[in-house]
């Protein structure tokens, strides 16, 4: 759950507190070097509390962070999952191959996100058992009502967006336009080659 965190203050203690970054900007397209202050970025990283659960009638459910290992399979997935919407026939195919393909890749899409909030969920608790195996809760998932799984996804997607770095707000020097700009932590790029 701190991966990010860590990251930042590594790069911290490795180059120093602010990081240049090229932009473009949504409004003239005009590209401009900027720099962001990373000291910032860790204060707006804000830690999740996994001890408060999700409670639906006498069951509770207690949520943990995802796993390095499982974001980067599910990332993997996700990757598979686009290049087969992409590779669904535009003009040739008949209708029927279409629609075939396309319920493939929505039946992958709505697996690998049952099995993305499972890994997300710690355990459910009920009055008479702990259930903390992943098939089991990835049953629940799939068989619960449509309020409680919006619920239980909602819940997941707040925290995590709460934990990771907040898009920075930018003005364009070239035309003024005010614009905000996601910067990510991609760790192929995030750290600079050294010297």
């Amino acid at each position: 759950m701190d991966v990010d965190t860590v990251l930042v203050s590594i790069r911290i203690a490795s180059y120093g507190h602010e990081m240049g970054f090229s932009t473009q900007c949504p409004a003239c397209q005009h590209v401009s070097d900027q720099a962001i202050d990373l000291r910032n970025v860790l204060d707006s990283m804000r830690p999740v509390d996994y001890a408060k659960p999700i409670t639906s009638g006498d069951m509770e459910i207690y949520f943990r962070p995802m796993s390095y290992q499982n974001m980067s399979d599910n990332n993997k997935l996700q990757y598979e999952n686009q290049k087969m919407l992409q590779n669904i026939p535009d003009g040739a195919g008949t209708d029927v191959d279409k629609m075939s393909a396309l319920s493939k890749a929505l039946q992958e899409v709505t697996a690998m996100t049952v099995k993305a909030l499972a890994q997300s969920i710690a355990m459910v608790k009920t009055p008479t058992a702990m259930v903390s195996e992943p098939e089991f809760i990835e049953e629940l998932l799939k068989n619960c009502d449509r309020k409680l799984f919006n619920e239980i996804r909602d819940y997941i997607v707040t925290n995590k967006a709460q934990s990771e770095m907040q898009p920075i707000k930018l003005t364009c020097p070239e035309c003024k336009h005010e614009y905000q700009q996601t910067v990510t932590l991609d760790m192929s790029s995030f750290f600079e080659p050294a010297s």
